[in-house]
Protein backbone atom coordinates (compact mmCIF):
# COMPACT_ATOMS: atom_id res chain seq x y z
CA UNK A 1 0.00 0.00 0.00
CA UNK A 2 1.13 3.47 -0.72
CA UNK A 3 1.69 5.59 2.34
CA UNK A 4 -1.33 7.73 3.10
CA UNK A 5 -0.91 11.46 2.94
CA UNK A 6 -2.92 13.88 4.97
CA UNK A 7 -5.85 15.89 3.76
CA UNK A 8 -3.81 19.08 3.52
CA UNK A 9 -1.38 17.54 1.07
CA UNK A 10 -4.26 15.94 -0.82
CA UNK A 11 -5.95 19.31 -1.07
CA UNK A 12 -2.78 20.85 -2.47
CA UNK A 13 -2.58 18.16 -5.13
CA UNK A 14 -6.23 18.57 -6.04
CA UNK A 15 -6.05 22.35 -6.08
CA UNK A 16 -3.13 22.20 -8.48
CA UNK A 17 -5.40 20.34 -10.87
CA UNK A 18 -8.03 23.06 -10.90
CA UNK A 19 -6.96 24.64 -14.16
CA UNK A 20 -7.06 21.30 -15.95
CA UNK A 21 -10.35 20.27 -14.40
CA UNK A 22 -12.61 23.30 -14.71
CA UNK A 23 -10.94 25.75 -17.06
CA UNK A 24 -12.89 28.92 -17.77
CA UNK A 25 -13.89 28.79 -21.39
CA UNK A 26 -14.28 31.74 -23.69
CA UNK A 27 -17.94 30.82 -23.99
CA UNK A 28 -18.53 31.44 -20.29
CA UNK A 29 -20.60 34.43 -21.20
CA UNK A 30 -23.32 32.12 -22.57
CA UNK A 31 -26.59 32.50 -20.74
CA UNK A 32 -27.23 29.80 -18.13
CA UNK A 33 -30.59 28.08 -18.04
CA UNK A 34 -33.15 29.24 -15.56
CA UNK A 35 -33.30 27.42 -12.25
CA UNK A 36 -32.83 23.83 -13.43
CA UNK A 37 -35.91 21.76 -14.05
CA UNK A 38 -35.98 18.62 -16.17
CA UNK A 39 -35.68 20.48 -19.49
CA UNK A 40 -32.99 22.83 -18.19
CA UNK A 41 -30.79 19.91 -17.15
CA UNK A 42 -31.39 18.30 -20.54
CA UNK A 43 -30.42 21.49 -22.35
CA UNK A 44 -27.31 21.89 -20.23
CA UNK A 45 -26.26 18.32 -21.10
CA UNK A 46 -26.27 19.21 -24.81
CA UNK A 47 -23.55 21.84 -24.42
CA UNK A 48 -19.88 21.10 -25.19
CA UNK A 49 -17.95 20.11 -22.08
CA UNK A 50 -15.94 23.30 -21.56
CA UNK A 51 -18.96 25.50 -22.15
CA UNK A 52 -21.06 23.51 -19.74
CA UNK A 53 -18.37 23.54 -17.04
CA UNK A 54 -17.90 27.28 -17.43
CA UNK A 55 -21.63 27.84 -16.93
CA UNK A 56 -21.69 25.59 -13.88
CA UNK A 57 -18.70 27.36 -12.37
CA UNK A 58 -20.16 30.81 -12.95
CA UNK A 59 -23.65 29.97 -11.68
CA UNK A 60 -22.31 28.04 -8.70
CA UNK A 61 -20.31 31.12 -7.69
CA UNK A 62 -23.50 33.18 -7.92
CA UNK A 63 -25.30 30.67 -5.70
CA UNK A 64 -22.43 30.93 -3.26
CA UNK A 65 -23.38 27.92 -1.14
CA UNK A 66 -23.54 24.15 -1.20
CA UNK A 67 -25.20 21.91 1.41
CA UNK A 68 -24.20 18.24 1.39
CA UNK A 69 -26.04 15.43 3.17
CA UNK A 70 -23.44 12.70 3.45
CA UNK A 71 -22.81 9.31 5.01
CA UNK A 72 -19.13 9.61 4.02
CA UNK A 73 -16.71 10.51 6.79
CA UNK A 74 -15.43 14.08 6.53
CA UNK A 75 -11.87 12.85 6.97
CA UNK A 76 -12.26 10.84 3.76
CA UNK A 77 -14.26 13.46 1.88
CA UNK A 78 -11.62 16.10 2.64
CA UNK A 79 -9.27 14.34 0.22
CA UNK A 80 -11.18 15.89 -2.68
CA UNK A 81 -13.44 18.42 -0.91
CA UNK A 82 -10.53 20.60 0.21
CA UNK A 83 -9.36 20.90 -3.38
CA UNK A 84 -12.85 21.86 -4.55
CA UNK A 85 -13.03 24.59 -1.93
CA UNK A 86 -9.65 25.94 -2.96
CA UNK A 87 -10.68 26.04 -6.61
CA UNK A 88 -14.07 27.61 -5.81
CA UNK A 89 -13.56 30.05 -2.92
CA UNK A 90 -16.86 31.82 -3.64
CA UNK A 91 -18.81 28.70 -2.62
CA UNK A 92 -19.42 28.12 1.09
CA UNK A 93 -19.68 24.37 1.67
CA UNK A 94 -21.74 22.97 4.54
CA UNK A 95 -21.07 19.27 5.07
CA UNK A 96 -23.64 17.45 7.20
CA UNK A 97 -22.28 14.05 8.24
CA UNK A 98 -24.86 11.37 9.13
CA UNK A 99 -25.16 7.62 9.23
CA UNK A 100 -26.44 5.97 6.06
CA UNK A 101 -29.86 5.43 7.63
CA UNK A 102 -30.08 9.02 8.86
CA UNK A 103 -29.05 10.51 5.51
CA UNK A 104 -31.61 8.48 3.58
CA UNK A 105 -34.43 9.09 6.06
CA UNK A 106 -33.76 12.82 6.26
CA UNK A 107 -33.59 13.12 2.47
CA UNK A 108 -36.85 11.26 1.92
CA UNK A 109 -38.74 12.97 4.74
CA UNK A 110 -37.77 16.46 3.60
CA UNK A 111 -38.49 15.69 -0.04
CA UNK A 112 -41.98 14.46 0.76
CA UNK A 113 -42.57 17.59 2.80
CA UNK A 114 -41.38 19.71 -0.13
CA UNK A 115 -38.79 21.51 2.02
CA UNK A 116 -35.11 20.73 2.29
CA UNK A 117 -31.70 22.35 2.59
CA UNK A 118 -30.00 19.44 0.79
CA UNK A 119 -28.25 20.20 -2.50
CA UNK A 120 -26.14 17.06 -2.88
CA UNK A 121 -26.75 13.56 -1.53
CA UNK A 122 -23.79 11.27 -0.81
CA UNK A 123 -24.07 7.73 0.52
CA UNK A 124 -23.83 4.13 -0.66
CA UNK A 125 -25.60 3.32 -3.90
CA UNK A 126 -27.99 0.62 -2.66
CA UNK A 127 -30.16 3.44 -1.25
CA UNK A 128 -30.97 4.78 -4.71
CA UNK A 129 -33.97 2.51 -5.12
CA UNK A 130 -35.56 4.35 -2.21
CA UNK A 131 -34.32 7.84 -3.00
CA UNK A 132 -34.64 8.15 -6.78
CA UNK A 133 -37.82 10.31 -6.59
CA UNK A 134 -35.86 12.88 -4.56
CA UNK A 135 -33.02 13.20 -7.09
CA UNK A 136 -32.43 15.40 -10.13
CA UNK A 137 -31.28 14.06 -13.48
CA UNK A 138 -27.88 15.66 -13.98
CA UNK A 139 -25.48 13.58 -16.09
CA UNK A 140 -21.89 14.70 -15.66
CA UNK A 141 -19.55 15.30 -18.57
CA UNK A 142 -17.71 12.22 -17.28
CA UNK A 143 -20.82 10.02 -17.48
CA UNK A 144 -19.73 7.93 -20.47
CA UNK A 145 -16.22 7.49 -19.03
CA UNK A 146 -17.56 5.64 -15.98
CA UNK A 147 -18.05 1.89 -15.73
CA UNK A 148 -21.78 1.19 -16.32
CA UNK A 149 -21.97 -0.29 -12.82
CA UNK A 150 -21.08 3.19 -11.52
CA UNK A 151 -23.96 4.96 -13.30
CA UNK A 152 -27.61 4.98 -12.22
CA UNK A 153 -30.78 6.34 -13.74
CA UNK A 154 -30.95 8.30 -16.97
CA UNK A 155 -32.57 11.32 -18.54
CA UNK A 156 -35.45 9.03 -19.50
CA UNK A 157 -35.80 7.99 -15.84
CA UNK A 158 -35.74 11.68 -14.83
CA UNK A 159 -33.05 11.09 -12.20
CA UNK A 160 -29.39 10.15 -12.17
CA UNK A 161 -26.61 9.34 -9.74
CA UNK A 162 -22.95 8.47 -10.16
CA UNK A 163 -20.67 6.34 -8.02
CA UNK A 164 -17.37 8.11 -7.38
CA UNK A 165 -15.57 5.14 -5.81
CA UNK A 166 -16.09 1.64 -4.49
CA UNK A 167 -15.17 0.23 -1.07
CA UNK A 168 -13.92 -3.33 -1.33
CA UNK A 169 -15.00 -5.22 1.78
CA UNK A 170 -12.31 -7.00 3.77
CA UNK A 171 -11.95 -9.06 6.91
CA UNK A 172 -9.56 -7.27 9.26
CA UNK A 173 -8.09 -8.41 12.56
CA UNK A 174 -5.79 -7.24 15.31
CA UNK A 175 -2.42 -8.93 14.91
CA UNK A 176 -1.62 -8.43 18.60
CA UNK A 177 -4.48 -10.78 19.50
CA UNK A 178 -4.82 -13.10 16.52
CA UNK A 179 -1.97 -14.79 14.67
CA UNK A 180 -2.32 -13.96 10.98
CA UNK A 181 -2.01 -17.63 10.06
CA UNK A 182 -5.05 -18.37 12.23
CA UNK A 183 -7.16 -15.36 11.24
CA UNK A 184 -10.35 -16.04 9.23
CA UNK A 185 -9.83 -15.39 5.53
CA UNK A 186 -13.35 -16.24 4.33
CA UNK A 187 -16.82 -15.55 5.65
CA UNK A 188 -17.27 -19.27 6.28
CA UNK A 189 -14.13 -19.33 8.44
CA UNK A 190 -15.31 -16.20 10.24
CA UNK A 191 -18.63 -17.89 11.06
CA UNK A 192 -16.89 -20.57 13.16
CA UNK A 193 -18.07 -20.54 16.82
CA UNK A 194 -14.56 -19.81 18.15
CA UNK A 195 -14.92 -16.18 16.99
CA UNK A 196 -18.14 -15.65 18.93
CA UNK A 197 -18.07 -12.39 20.88
CA UNK A 198 -14.88 -11.19 19.19
CA UNK A 199 -16.22 -9.72 15.92
CA UNK A 200 -17.95 -6.53 14.86
CA UNK A 201 -19.69 -5.25 11.77
CA UNK A 202 -21.86 -2.37 10.57
CA UNK A 203 -25.57 -1.89 11.14
CA UNK A 204 -26.33 -1.58 7.42
CA UNK A 205 -26.18 -5.20 6.20
CA UNK A 206 -29.17 -5.20 3.81
CA UNK A 207 -27.02 -5.15 0.68
CA UNK A 208 -24.79 -7.88 2.10
CA UNK A 209 -27.73 -10.25 2.67
CA UNK A 210 -29.11 -9.39 -0.77
CA UNK A 211 -25.74 -10.21 -2.34
CA UNK A 212 -25.43 -13.52 -0.49
CA UNK A 213 -28.89 -14.57 -1.67
CA UNK A 214 -28.12 -13.62 -5.26
CA UNK A 215 -24.82 -15.52 -5.15
CA UNK A 216 -25.93 -18.68 -3.34
CA UNK A 217 -29.71 -18.86 -3.36
CA UNK A 218 -31.94 -17.99 -0.43
CA UNK A 219 -31.69 -21.24 1.57
CA UNK A 220 -27.88 -21.62 1.63
CA UNK A 221 -27.38 -17.87 2.00
CA UNK A 222 -29.61 -17.54 5.04
CA UNK A 223 -27.85 -20.47 6.73
CA UNK A 224 -24.57 -18.59 6.36
CA UNK A 225 -26.15 -15.32 7.51
CA UNK A 226 -27.50 -17.09 10.60
CA UNK A 227 -24.02 -18.44 11.37
CA UNK A 228 -22.51 -14.96 11.10
CA UNK A 229 -25.28 -13.47 13.23
CA UNK A 230 -24.63 -16.12 15.89
CA UNK A 231 -21.23 -14.52 16.51
CA UNK A 232 -23.10 -11.90 18.54
CA UNK A 233 -21.32 -9.17 16.64
CA UNK A 234 -20.80 -5.76 18.13
CA UNK A 235 -22.80 -3.50 15.80
CA UNK A 236 -21.46 -0.11 14.71
CA UNK A 237 -23.43 2.68 13.00
CA UNK A 238 -20.90 3.22 10.21
CA UNK A 239 -17.72 1.88 8.62
CA UNK A 240 -15.81 4.76 10.22
CA UNK A 241 -17.06 3.76 13.68
CA UNK A 242 -16.27 0.11 12.98
CA UNK A 243 -12.74 1.09 12.00
CA UNK A 244 -12.32 3.08 15.21
CA UNK A 245 -13.63 0.16 17.23
CA UNK A 246 -11.06 -2.18 15.72
CA UNK A 247 -8.28 0.37 16.16
CA UNK A 248 -9.26 0.99 19.79
CA UNK A 249 -9.32 -2.71 20.60
CA UNK A 250 -13.06 -2.94 21.24
CA UNK A 251 -13.19 -5.95 18.90
CA UNK A 252 -10.63 -8.40 17.55
CA UNK A 253 -12.13 -8.84 14.07
CA UNK A 254 -14.04 -6.50 11.77
CA UNK A 255 -16.05 -7.59 8.75
CA UNK A 256 -18.02 -5.30 6.45
CA UNK A 257 -15.10 -2.89 6.83
CA UNK A 258 -13.60 -1.30 3.73
CA UNK A 259 -10.09 -1.96 2.48
CA UNK A 260 -9.44 1.79 2.60
CA UNK A 261 -10.22 1.99 6.32
CA UNK A 262 -8.20 -1.13 7.16
CA UNK A 263 -5.27 0.14 5.10
CA UNK A 264 -5.39 3.45 6.94
CA UNK A 265 -5.26 1.72 10.32
CA UNK A 266 -2.24 -0.31 9.26
CA UNK A 267 -0.47 2.68 7.71
CA UNK A 268 -0.98 4.61 10.94
CA UNK A 269 0.87 1.93 12.89
CA UNK A 270 -2.11 0.04 14.31
CA UNK A 271 -1.62 -3.73 14.78
CA UNK A 272 -4.07 -4.55 11.99
CA UNK A 273 -3.93 -6.80 8.96
CA UNK A 274 -6.63 -7.72 6.48
CA UNK A 275 -7.58 -9.78 3.43
CA UNK A 276 -10.19 -9.38 0.73
CA UNK A 277 -13.21 -11.29 2.02
CA UNK A 278 -14.36 -14.39 0.21
CA UNK A 279 -16.79 -14.19 -1.52
CA UNK A 280 -15.65 -10.70 -2.60
CA UNK A 281 -18.18 -7.88 -2.41
CA UNK A 282 -17.89 -4.15 -2.85
CA UNK A 283 -19.96 -1.14 -1.86
CA UNK A 284 -20.16 1.75 -4.31
CA UNK A 285 -20.34 5.29 -2.95
CA UNK A 286 -22.69 7.55 -4.86
CA UNK A 287 -23.64 11.19 -5.27
CA UNK A 288 -26.57 12.98 -6.85
CA UNK A 289 -28.06 16.46 -7.11
CA UNK A 290 -31.17 16.83 -4.98
CA UNK A 291 -34.42 17.32 -6.84
CA UNK A 292 -35.28 20.30 -4.62
CA UNK A 293 -31.75 21.69 -4.42
CA UNK A 294 -31.48 25.42 -3.73
CA UNK A 295 -27.94 25.44 -5.09
CA UNK A 296 -28.12 22.92 -7.95
CA UNK A 297 -25.26 24.36 -10.02
CA UNK A 298 -22.87 24.10 -7.08
CA UNK A 299 -23.97 20.49 -6.54
CA UNK A 300 -23.46 19.64 -10.21
CA UNK A 301 -20.08 21.36 -10.19
CA UNK A 302 -18.90 19.24 -7.27
CA UNK A 303 -19.99 16.08 -9.10
CA UNK A 304 -17.90 17.18 -12.07
CA UNK A 305 -14.93 17.87 -9.82
CA UNK A 306 -15.02 14.56 -7.97
CA UNK A 307 -15.38 12.45 -11.13
CA UNK A 308 -12.65 14.21 -13.10
CA UNK A 309 -10.00 11.59 -13.82
CA UNK A 310 -7.10 13.67 -12.51
CA UNK A 311 -8.86 14.41 -9.24
CA UNK A 312 -9.71 10.71 -8.91
CA UNK A 313 -6.08 9.72 -9.50
CA UNK A 314 -4.92 12.22 -6.87
CA UNK A 315 -7.58 10.93 -4.47
CA UNK A 316 -6.38 7.37 -5.06
CA UNK A 317 -2.82 8.33 -4.13
CA UNK A 318 -4.06 10.13 -1.02
CA UNK A 319 -6.21 7.23 0.19
CA UNK A 320 -5.36 3.86 -1.35
CA UNK A 321 -7.58 0.84 -0.86
CA UNK A 322 -10.51 2.01 -2.95
CA UNK A 323 -11.63 1.16 -6.48
CA UNK A 324 -12.61 3.82 -9.02
CA UNK A 325 -15.05 3.42 -11.89
CA UNK A 326 -13.38 5.84 -14.31
CA UNK A 327 -12.33 3.75 -17.30
CA UNK A 328 -9.57 6.13 -18.44
CA UNK A 329 -7.68 6.51 -15.17
CA UNK A 330 -4.54 4.89 -13.79
CA UNK A 331 -5.40 3.61 -10.30
CA UNK A 332 -3.75 1.51 -7.61
CA UNK A 333 -6.48 -1.14 -7.60
CA UNK A 334 -8.65 -2.46 -10.40
CA UNK A 335 -12.20 -3.68 -9.92
CA UNK A 336 -11.84 -7.49 -9.68
CA UNK A 337 -13.74 -9.40 -12.34
CA UNK A 338 -15.36 -11.71 -9.79
CA UNK A 339 -16.34 -9.08 -7.23
CA UNK A 340 -20.06 -8.67 -6.54
CA UNK A 341 -20.96 -4.99 -6.78
CA UNK A 342 -23.87 -4.24 -4.48
CA UNK A 343 -26.73 -3.22 -6.79
CA UNK A 344 -29.51 -0.70 -6.27
CA UNK A 345 -32.21 -2.36 -4.17
CA UNK A 346 -35.89 -1.59 -4.91
CA UNK A 347 -37.79 -0.03 -2.03
CA UNK A 348 -40.07 -3.00 -1.27
CA UNK A 349 -37.15 -5.43 -1.30
CA UNK A 350 -35.08 -3.14 0.89
CA UNK A 351 -37.76 -3.11 3.54
CA UNK A 352 -37.83 -6.92 3.55
CA UNK A 353 -34.05 -7.02 3.93
CA UNK A 354 -34.17 -4.40 6.66
CA UNK A 355 -36.49 -6.60 8.69
CA UNK A 356 -34.03 -9.46 8.32
CA UNK A 357 -31.13 -7.29 9.48
CA UNK A 358 -33.11 -6.14 12.51
CA UNK A 359 -34.09 -9.71 13.35
CA UNK A 360 -30.69 -11.34 12.76
CA UNK A 361 -28.19 -8.74 13.89
CA UNK A 362 -29.77 -5.86 15.81
CA UNK A 363 -32.37 -7.43 18.11
CA UNK A 364 -30.85 -10.81 18.82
Amino acid sequence: MHRLINATIAATIAAALAAAVLASASTASAQAPARPGSQAWTDLAKLPKEERLAILKREAAREGELVIYSAIGLDRASVWLDGFKAANPAIKVEYLRMTTNEAAQKTLTEFRAGRTTMDLFMSSSEWLGLLSPALALYETTTWNDLDPRFRHGSIADKWTAIDFDSLIEVIAWRTDRINSADAPKTLDQLAEPKWKGRAGTVRVREAFIDAYIKLLGEGPAMQKVDALAALENRIYPSIAALSEGLGNGEIDIAWGISGARAARLRANGQPVDFVLQDPPMTLNETMAVGGLAKHPYAAALLMEWVTDVKVMEASDKAEPGRVFGHTKGNFTLKLPADVFVYPVIPEARYRELNRLVEQKFIRR
